[in-house]
Formats: structure tokens, C-alpha cells, sequence
């Protein structure tokens, strides 16, 4: 029998309230076994990241960044640096005893892989802008991200409210940095490389997430669950169930801003889609 899967897909940036409300909803009406989550299982160790940065400076820069960004606008949001639907789950998962699984495996996988031809590109790119910009300026501005992205890490590892706390000021400092003594050429170059890796490794990443959820589902009995992923990776999701037979997507939920989501069903190969208010 197909493990059947109800997609929620989600603005990871969202009132975690919000999210609880409807995820909290699709689960009862879908009668599932668990939740899965677009959430890496594991954290990364200082040696991985260190790692990681002697591979891909440009893309752990990128992604770190990416981070500073999101942080703050979660914490002003819903006072958390976590995703919403990360702490929506966990909340319904101490409520209502369902299982609660993530199951993508770390971004380090996709996005830190170290080719001989990646960790040169990225060395290269790198020396190139601080030989023609300034070498002192984008090492400040490595460094500032580095340490202020480490901040907010580290704290969130003691209390989510000390770590959305930090956020916005930390997000100020490394904003005054930039425009004082840091290098904006870095941060471009930086941003195209995460978006570039992220844009490479979704179908990837995606094939990773379906093959945990097979696993995890068999391991505990589970005949349907809610799987809970980004706007991004519905359609990739989609075609790749259409191929598996062991997968069968019954729904997609799509959360939008300021509004109720909208549901569509996709059992026995038809859409239907309405607005549940």
C-alpha cells in the first residue's frame, strides 16, 4: 500500500499561531498517523562547519547570510528564530502526542559538497573580488558574518527568546558593518552562490526528503501523514510521487499571507481547488 502524503506547504517566515491553527486542522481532518517536517535531522558540528567553509566560503557566506536575514524577520513575526512551521509542529506534537519527524537531511549535504572544481571556483571567486576591491574589507565582512550569524546560534541553543532577542540587533550590527567597513561586492557574490546552490540541489533534496519519508513511515507503521515543506518544493514533490509507486500525494495545502490557505485536492489524479475559510 502507497504511503499517502498531505501536503502542507508553508511560508517559513509566518505567525507560528497561524501555522499551529491550520496544521492542527489538516491533521484531524486527514486522520494522519504523523507530521513530517522540511527540518534538518541534525545540527552541524564546529568541524563541519569549518569543513564546510574550507569547501565553499562563497555558499556557507551565502547561507549564513540568508540566515541574518531570516532571523530577525521571524523573531518580529512570531518572537522565534525557528520557521513557523518547525514551531507549530512541535507545539501541536507536545499537545496532541502525534509523532513528529524531521526529515530533510542537513543543507550541508547539497549545498557544502567539496569537488576539487567547486572548492576552487569558490577560492577563486573569493581572492578575485579582494584583490580588486580589498582584501581588508572582505575579510571584515566574512568575519562579521561569521561571528554574527555564531551569535545567534549559539543562543538560540539556550532559550528561542534570547536567540530573537539577539536577532535584531546582531542583523543592526552586521547592517553597519556592511556600509561602513565591509565589502558589497562580497555579499553579491556570496548571495549568487547560495541561491545558485540552492537552485541546483532542490531536486536532490527533494528525492532525499521522499526516500526519509518512505523509510520512517515503514519503520513505524504509518499509512498517511502530513508533510510539511516549502512553497518551492510542491511542484518538485508533486512530479516525483507521480513516478513512485509507493507514494501517493492525497492533498496540497498552501499557506498565503494574511489569509486563509487554500486546499487542493489531488486524489485519482484530479485537482480541485477552494478556499476553506
Amino acid at each position: 500500500m502507497a504511503l499517502q502524503l498531505d501536503l502542507f506547504a508553508v511560508l517559513h517566515a509566518d505567525r507560528v499561531s497561524i501555522v499551529h491553527r491550520e496544521l492542527e486542522k489538516r491533521v484531524t481532518e486527514t486522520d494522519s498517523d504523523a507530521v513530517f517536517i522540511e527540518y534538518p535531522e541534525r545540527r552541524l558540528t564546529a568541524v563541519e562547519w569549518v569543513t564546510a567553509f574550507l569547501q565553499r566560503p562563497l555558499v556557507v557566506t551565502g547561507f549564513m547570510i540568508y540566515a541574518l536575514l531570516f532571523f530577525p524577520i521571524s523573531a518580529l513575526i512570531s518572537r522565534t528564530t525557528l520557521p513557523s512551521e518547525a514551531g507549530a509542529a512541535r507545539t501541536l506534537g507536545e499537545e496532541t502526542n502525534i509523532p513528529i519527524h524531521d526529515i530533510d537531511p542537513h543543507a550541508s549535504i547539497f549545498l557544502f559538497p567539496g569537488g576539487i572544481l567547486t572548492i576552487a571556483l569558490n577560492w577563486i571567486a573569493l581572492l578575485a573580488v579582494a584583490f580588486v576591491f580589498s582584501p581588508v574589507r572582505t575579510g571584515t565582512t566574512v568575519g562579521v558574518v561569521i561571528v554574527t550569524y555564531a551569535v545567534v546560534r549559539a543562543s538560540a541553543q539556550l532559550s528561542q527568546r534570547l536567540a530573537a532577542a539577539l536577532s535584531i540587533p546582531t542583523f543592526l550590527f552586521f547592517f553597519l558593518a556592511q556600509i561602513t567597513i565591509g565589502s558589497f561586492p562580497t555579499l553579491v557574490l556570496a548571495g549568487i552562490a547560495i541561491l545558485w546552490s540552492l537552485y541546483t540541489t532542490v531536486n536532490e533534496r527533494n528525492a532525499a526528503m521522499l526516500e526519509r519519508a518512505r523509510e520512517v513511515a515503514t519503520a513505524n507503521g504509518y499509512d498517511r501523514v502530513v508533510f510539511i515543506t516549502g512553497q518551492t518544493h510542491v511542484s518538485g514533490l508533486r512530479d516525483r510521487v507521480s513516478n513512485n509507486s509507493d507514494l501517493e500525494i492525497r492533498t496540497i495545502w498552501s499557506r498565503r499571507p494574511l489569509r486563509s490557505g487554500v486546499l487542493a485536492r489531488s486524489a485519482e489524479n484530479t485537482t480541485q481547488v477552494s478556499q476553506e475559510n
